[in-house]
């Protein structure tokens, strides 16, 4: 009898403290709780302009509770504005580069982006300088949940030419992408951590060839945990996003998980890894930099960050968030009868059945046949983040339905395109359309 009653009670005062752990949990920063609210119910809505920056919205707003559980316990990552300002800088930084291989190995692309370049350049820089806080307040909310000696394995002893060859391993993770990238590009998410690493541990700064050496993969083994765990929140927020990047990886574009390949989601791990080695390398030279290489430093990482992004606005953004001023077939009368009679978006004109296009248009008093041809355009421009400008460029070629996209060759389109499309990039396309079929 005591046992079968002490089992609810039992139960009962689990979820009591399982209660009041979440209590405790909402009470860390409410107004990032508050953020993250407010970016769910405007990507879910579609309003503007929250639905665009959803995605540092929600980001920032992770980074800020997480790093609150962490100042509880003492431990924060983002101990001061100036850590903040720099991790930020170094994670901006560091996601560049891989961009700027992208322009190289062409595996994502961005749609739903902000029209004005200065807009889009600071909700670009924004998101980036996300990548290493999140990454590394995740590693350290996993840091506080494992004990101490967990993850032992037998000490490494490592000399100056194993360092080296493991760096020439790294040259190669590079190399081989940029060379061969069809077949390559998985190497790029080792490349920095074999090429830091070994160059962290020669300097004396944290490493991870150091921790073996002691006898420890924790750091490793966490810091590839944290990299999953963030890599599937990415792909998650990133399925809700109006601004979101879209995925072209070779042989793995026909299953996904959100956006992702589902073995695209074995990236991750390692770009944790090469996140914190990446830091410690460049923490480790600031420390010990005198003041005009630090602002030789900084100049030249802004020029570099900035022709990267110029070079994005060239060869990966594919399109702007569509909007009805965009859509051709409407002349702007008709623009402003559809506002004024409940389709005040591109999102809307999409959704009018055939009945309510014909409500709409005895109402707006537009010709039926143009707000037909508005409502095909504007499915067109809302398909996976096709955007205005390139449904005028299909439009032109006569493609005006998502029937007609879907009947397309990726190959042949291509080619009749032009740069910047590519058949990777308009087979996503020509897919999206026979599935809206």
């Amino acid at each position: 009898m005591k046992g079968a009653e002490g089992r609810p009670a039992g139960g009962a005062g689990r979820g009591r403290a399982a209660l009041g752990g979440l209590a405790g949990l909402l009470a860390v920063r409410p107004w990032a709780w508050g953020v993250l609210v407010v970016a769910h119910a405007g990507a879910a809505l579609e309003l503007q302009p929250v639905a665009t920056w959803f995605y540092p919205l929600v980001w920032w707003s992770y980074v800020a509770i997480a790093d609150g559980v962490l100042a509880r316990r003492g431990t924060p990552l983002l101990s001061s504005w100036g850590r903040t300002v720099g991790l930020a800088f170094a994670s901006w930084a560091f996601w560049l580069m891989f961009e700027a291989i992208n322009l190289r190995i062409a595996d994502w692309f961005y749609v739903g982006v902000p029209e004005l370049r200065p807009v889009r350049w600071v909700g670009i820089s924004l998101s980036f300088a996300t990548v290493l806080p999140l990454l590394l307040v995740t590693e350290r909310l996993l840091d506080g949940r494992v004990r101490r000696d967990a993850f032992r394995v037998r000490p490494l002893r490592l000399t100056r030419w194993p360092r080296g060859a493991v760096q020439v391993v790294g040259a190669l993770f590079l190399v081989l992408p940029l060379a061969w990238p069809d077949y390559a590009f998985p190497l790029v998410w080792g490349f920095l951590p074999l090429l830091l690493d070994p160059a962290n541990h020669r300097a004396g700064r944290p490493s991870l060839l150091a921790d073996w050496e002691r006898g420890s993969a924790r750091r490793f083994v966490l810091l590839l945990l944290a990299g999953l765990i963030c890599g599937l929140m990415w792909e998650a927020w990133n399925f809700l996003a109006v601004g979101r990047w879209v995925y072209t990886v070779p042989f793995l574009d026909r299953v996904k998980l959100f956006e992702m390949p589902p073995l695209g989601f074995l990236g991750f791990p390692p770009l944790a890894v090469a996140g914190y080695v990446f830091l410690s390398w460049v923490d480790g030279r600031w420390r010990r930099a005198r003041p005009g290489f630090r602002a030789v430093a900084v100049a030249l990482t802004l020029a570099a960050g900035l022709l990267t992004l110029n070079a994005m606005d060239r060869d990966t953004v594919a399109a702007s968030v569509p909007r009805l001023s965009g859509v051709a077939p409407l002349d702007g009368v008709a623009r402003a009868a559809l506002r004024d009679d409940g389709a005040r978006s591109v999102k809307a004109l999409a959704g009018l059945s055939d009945e309510g296009l014909a409500a709409v248009s005895r109402a707006a008093e537009i010709d039926p046949k143009v707000l037909r041809d508005a409502r095909a355009w504007a499915r067109l421009a809302r398909l996976k983040g096709l955007g205005n400008a390139n449904t005028a460029r299909l439009w032109a070629l006569g493609i005006r339905s998502t029937g007609d996209l879907a009947r397309q060759d990726p190959a042949a389109l291509a080619a009749r395109l032009g740069a910047p499309f590519t058949e990777r990039r308009l087979r996503v396309w020509v897919r999206a359309a026979g599935r809206a079929k």
